[in-house]
């Protein structure tokens, strides 16, 4: 393992201090008092397994570009820097590459961040997303592994330092935190749970959902059972009313304290546990 300042601008030998790009295993960081924009250069498929690929706050310069994303694979990946970072795991085609997590703790919430899986890249997959101050975007390309987690949480203000967003088209995904910010998800997601924040879940399902704070705007437009559970407790909104669709749901537990925003002309609880109603 060798620990490698990432000093130039192209991913090129000269660029790394100790010269030579990196192999598997090294670590990456860009320092604070670098300028200019890193980009792939001339050795593109990298196809690295990295110990560390990190930004150190200060540096201002883009990580990548939206049409041309550093691709390799890193077993921990931080951006505090202010400028975007966009980047893909790729794998060599023998191991199974895992960027086992990412932490995206930009300067501010404009800070732009994009992650996706190389599309010759059918092994290169993410285990542990995390956003806490960005405003990062996952790809439809983008693989998650088996027990694929994506969280959303904050650094100072719980409300606004995160924005996430799941692209159509990505695949479904294992469990979704969310403990503030706002997400707006367009796939698949199997377990969410909520303490803080808006997440506007568009028209792909999620299996269940357990609302302890904040507004789910739940959109998923099926007209029959979707196996769908959704607690809200106490503090918490379950929202239907924000597109004026038809939709099915299974199971829905509404706690003392809770608020649940749905048309009965329109939406079908078949099971509504609706506890507010309860006197002790």
């Amino acid at each position: 393992m060798a620990y490698k300042l990432y000093n130039g601008n192209d991913w090129v030998d000269a660029s790394f201090d100790p010269v030579n790009i990196p192999v598997s295993d090294d670590e990456v960081v860009i320092p604070h008092d670098v300028t200019g924009n890193k980009t792939d250069g001339a050795d593109a498929a990298h196809e690295l397994d990295l110990d560390l690929l990190m930004t150190h706050p200060g540096f201002t310069g883009d990580f990548g570009s939206s049409g041309a994303p550093i691709k390799s694979a890193a077993d921990l990946i931080v951006h505090q820097g202010s400028g975007g970072f966009y980047f893909e795991c790729t794998d060599d085609g023998s191991p199974n590459l895992t960027t086992d997590e990412v932490r995206i703790e930009a300067a501010n919430n404009s800070v732009i961040a994009i992650l996706g899986t190389d599309a010759a890249a059918t092994l290169g997959d993410f285990a542990t997303i995390v956003v806490a101050r960005g405003n990062l975007t996952l790809d439809s390309s983008i693989v998650f592994t088996g027990a694929g987690l994506v969280k959303v949480t904050s650094i100072d203000n719980v409300g606004t330092d995160a924005i996430l967003t799941i692209a159509a088209g990505a695949p479904t995904l294992p469990t979704l935190r969310q403990e503030g910010g706002t997400s707006t998800i367009h796939n698949v997601v199997t377990a969410f749970s909520m303490t803080a924040g808006t997440c506007l879940k568009w028209t792909a399902k999620v299996t269940s959902a357990i609302i302890h704070g904040g507004t789910f705007v739940y959109n998923h437009t099926a007209l029959d059972a979707d196996n769908t559970t959704i607690e809200v407790h106490a503090g918490a909104t379950l929202d239907l009313m924000q597109n004026a669709v038809q939709k099915v749901i299974d199971k829905v537990i509404a706690h003392q304290g809770s608020e649940v925003l749905y048309d009965k002309n329109m939406h079908t609880i078949t099971d509504f546990d609706d506890r507010r109603t309860r006197v002790a």
